[in-house]
C-alpha cells in the first residue's frame, strides 16, 4: 500500500490536536490513534473543520502546496468517477436508438405490410397502408420521424 506525503506529514499534527489540544476527535484523529494511516480524504476534513486552530494553521502554511495538488487530484478523480458512473447508468437505462436509421434499414414494403396487419387487427377492418413519405434527420438520436401514410381498405388495392 502505497503512502501518500500528506498522510505521512499529518501524522504528528493529528497527534497533537488529539492530545496537546483536546479538541474533539475526527475520523483522521481517530485512525492514527489506532496506528493506521489517516485517508487523504479525512485529513482535508480535518485541516478544514479545525483550520482556525494555530497548529492546524501552521501546518497548512507549511504544505500549502501539496495541500492544494491533492485537492487538485481529488476533484479530478470525482469528474472522471461522476463521467463514468453516468456513462454506465445511462448506458444501463437508456438504449440509443435513431429512429430514421432504424426505419430506413427495412424495406418500405415491410413496413407497410407490417402496419397494416396491426391495423388491421386493432380496427378489426382489413385495412392497407401505402407509405407515401418519409422524414426524418439520420444525424440526432431521439429525432422524430414524420412519415405520411394512406390508409384504404384492403379492397381499394
Amino acid at each position: 500500500m502505497k503512502i501518500h506525503p500528506l498522510q505521512k506529514k499529518s501524522i504528528s499534527l493529528l497527534k497533537k490536536l488529539c492530545h496537546e489540544k483536546n479538541l474533539a476527535l475526527t475520523r483522521a484523529m481517530i485512525t492514527v490513534e489506532e496506528g493506521y494511516y489517516p485517508s487523504i480524504e479525512s485529513v482535508l476534513e480535518t485541516l478544514k473543520h479545525y483550520k482556525k486552530d494555530s497548529f492546524v494553521e501552521n501546518f497548512i502554511k507549511q504544505n500549502v502546496d501539496l495541500i492544494k495538488k491533492v485537492e487538485t487530484e481529488l476533484n479530478e478523480r470525482k469528474i472522471e468517477e461522476t463521467a463514468k458512473n453516468d456513462k454506465d447508468i445511462s448506458k444501463l437505462l437508456f438504449k440509443t436508438v435513431n429512429v430514421y436509421k432504424a426505419i430506413k434499414s427495412k424495406s418500405i414494403a415491410e413496413i407497410e405490410d407490417v402496419l397494416s396487419k396491426e391495423l388491421s387487427v386493432l380496427c378489426n377492418e382489413e385495412l392497407k397502408i401505402e407509405i407515401v413519405n418519409i422524414q426524418g434527420d439520420e444525424e440526432y438520436y431521439y429525432s422524430n420521424v414524420e412519415m405520411k401514410v394512406i390508409v384504404k381498405k384492403n379492397s381499394d388495392f
